[in-house]
């Protein structure tokens, strides 16, 4: 073999072995971020998110008084977040833990004085509010109905997008049938485009590497909605020289809906499963917090809530199910995962999901 072929052949052979690694890469960090996946490492992160609008005052102004006079508006609730934003951030400030759907954590203190905790243990979750609102401790558990409105179990989601945005390059959304299309392996730069069945998602992924082993540095995804509409959001993520190959000290997200969350990350601590447990499990009630406990069928709770419509929830190989049975007259109906199984349970859902300062809807726009 002349030298000419053996460098050719060694040259191609590195292209190779890069490629098969950044997609070995790519792919754990699917199987990561997927919303039910079990992490294998107890991991507490602590963070701050600041949320900012990326649209000028004068687009917001002259955006909100086209539909000020119409109350339902469907831009409504955007255009009110995009006002408060343009008036101060919306900084939160967090700690959160997930292992799986039964075992994770999030608390999040936010600029305004509220404060929110929730998480799961043992087949049970819970949240507790506090700061300028009245603290309130809620309890449910697996396979006991409860009112549509307490459904803690959105907020398991909540807390794995956060996860996955600092972690895993918010990929938690993608389907698992997903084809990695392409790879551009090089020695300083990669690329590789990740699409989604019948092309309904795509995924522009650009990276480097560290110490040998890829590293992503930015997406791009593109949700098709129709022949008429796509939704991008962007993500960037930054790192310390300081920290070698340790995850990013900052991750930024541009949603579609022209709202951009920074995530600084303060620092990860790796925990012992005994420690995860203790911060998972449902805090002791004290003097000054209103409990609501709707872990027994019997439990006094439900006087309040006599036509509520009732969420049973299951966890079933690693996922969540749900059975809704309404107020007399109504049909009852049962889904998985994040399904909208019904008018009052959706509403049950919006509930929750406000709370948390619309994380989740701006997801979705």
């Amino acid at each position: 073999m002349s030298f000419l072929a053996a460098t050719q052949a060694c040259i191609a052979c590195a292209q190779s072995e890069r490629s098969d690694a950044i997609r070995a890469h790519i792919e754990a960090r699917l199987r990561s971020s997927h919303l039910h996946a079990r992490h294998e490492k107890p991991l507490l992160i602590e963070w701050t998110l600041t949320k900012t609008s990326l649209l000028p005052s004068d687009d917001i102004d002259a955006r909100w008084k086209r539909i000020e006079p119409f109350p339902d508006h469907p831009d409504r609730s955007l255009l009110e977040f995009h006002r408060s934003l343009a008036a101060a951030p919306d900084v939160i400030h967090g700690r959160l833990l997930v292992l799986d759907n039964d075992t994770w954590m999030m608390e999040e203190r936010h600029a305004s004085g509220y404060e929110f905790k929730c998480g799961g243990l043992d087949g049970e979750r819970w949240m507790i509010s506090g700061g300028i609102a009245p603290s309130q401790l809620t309890l449910i558990k697996s396979g006991v109905p409860f009112p549509a409105m307490y459904n803690v179990g959105q907020f398991f989601g909540v807390a794995s997008r956060h996860r996955g945005a600092m972690l895993d390059a918010w990929l938690a959304d993608l389907p698992r049938e997903l084809d990695v299309e392409s790879i551009e392996p090089s020695e300083s730069e990669w690329r590789a485009l990740i699409v989604a069945p019948g092309g309904s998602i795509r995924v522009a992924i650009r990276g480097d590497w560290c110490e040998d082993r890829p590293r992503l540095r930015s997406l791009r995804r593109t949700d098709r909605v129709n022949d008429d509409k796509e939704v991008v959001t962007s993500l960037d993520a930054e790192y310390s020289e300081d920290r070698g190959c340790a995850p990013p000290v900052r991750v930024t997200l541009d949603t579609s809906g022209g709202v951009r969350e920074s995530y600084d990350i303060k620092g990860f601590a790796l925990v012992t499963e005994r420690d995860a447990e203790s911060l998972c499990r449902p805090p002791a009630a004290v003097d000054g917090v209103r409990v609501v406990d709707f872990r027994r069928e019997e439990s006094a709770a439900w006087a309040a809530y006599p036509n509520a419509p009732r969420v049973t929830w299951t966890n079933e190989v690693s996922k969540d199910a749900y059975a809704v049975e309404h107020r007399p007259g109504h049909a009852s109906s049962r889904g998985s995962g994040g399904t909208r199984l019904s008018r009052g349970f959706g509403i049950g859902l919006l509930v929750v999901v406000v709370a948390t300062g619309i994380f989740v809807a701006l997801r979705r726009r």
